[in-house]
């Protein structure tokens, strides 16, 4: 895929996210396949040593979903109708809810879920990280409640009879961005090519707005960090997010490898306001 581009990609398969992080760090990984939410971790120096961090480009949206135990799902809704924090609390105890990396996205979609239903993410559960392919055992096991990843872990639990879906990550924010192609920013030298390589893969990409680093989208990010209290307020979330997006370099490589960029590509509603209007699930204020 980079031959044509001078550059040679090596794929190296990673056995968690926080390897990921831990191989961009120590340079071991000169780019990766991270979720957005690891990638403002470590810019912002969340849970762990902080560098800075660009995004290249968004490599997929949407396409992730909660998964719930089978008593819990027939409490929610199917059975005997009750809400997600009524369903939670007939457990008799905080419920162990999964997700895979602490600042991720499963983590944020998982969180802005509960919140929207009522239930204090961080207060009313003990949410823990655990590998995806470890989580429909968990929950077959009775020792997780429920758990937020992309497929197929949901259709694997499924299968096994441990749970069912009962909210995808699409209902919380359409057409949202998911992982990104990502590299520490001292190692800008090599990736307008890399860009370039992932462009040129039509089966995958389309090289336009699809793939764009909107810094409107990395912003949110930095408001849920904010708003589960893992970053003081005085941060300045736009100038974070316009640090971290390489949007410049987005368009070059774009128009390099004879796709055309994106002219403009604004944020997805004119106002904040209007922007969260669009959520079908909102957070409670």
């Amino acid at each position: 895929m980079g031959a044509r581009h001078g550059i040679r990609i090596e794929l190296c398969r990673q056995p968690s996210w926080a390897a990921v992080r831990d191989k961009l760090l120590s340079g071991e990984l000169d780019a990766a396949h991270a979720f957005y939410g690891l990638v403002y971790g470590v810019q912002l120096g969340i849970g762990g040593p902080q560098a800075d961090m660009a995004v290249l480009m968004v490599l997929n949206r949407g396409g992730q979903a909660i998964t719930l135990s089978n008593a819990l799902s027939d409490a929610f809704g199917t059975g005997a109708g009750a809400g997600v924090g009524e369903a939670l609390a007939s457990l008799g105890r905080p419920p162990v809810l999964a997700q895979t990396f602490p600042t991720g996205t499963h983590a944020m979609w998982l969180y802005y879920w509960l919140a929207a239903h009522g239930v204090h993410p961080l207060r009313d559960v003990q949410s823990i990280v655990i590998p995806p392919p470890q989580m429909a055992d968990a929950l077959a096991a009775g020792t997780l409640d429920g758990f937020c990843a992309g497929e197929p872990w949901h259709a694997v639990a499924k299968a096994r009879g441990a749970g069912r879906t009962v909210a995808y990550t699409g209902e919380i924010w359409p057409d949202h961005p998911e992982k990104v192609l990502a590299c520490r920013r001292d190692l800008l030298g090599v990736p307008r090519e890399l860009i370039e390589a992932h462009i040129d893969a039509p089966r995958f990409f389309d090289g336009g707005a699809v793939n764009y680093p909107r810094v409107s989208d990395g912003a949110w990010f930095v408001t849920q960090y904010r708003r589960w209290g893992m970053l003081d307020a005085d941060d300045v979330t736009h100038a974070i997010a316009a640090d971290v997006h390489q949007t410049a370099l987005y368009r070059e490589a774009a128009r390099a490898a004879s796709r055309c960029p994106p002219t403009t590509c604004p944020p997805r509603s004119a106002t904040a306001a209007s922007y969260l209007a669009g959520f079908p699930i909102r957070a409670l204020t």
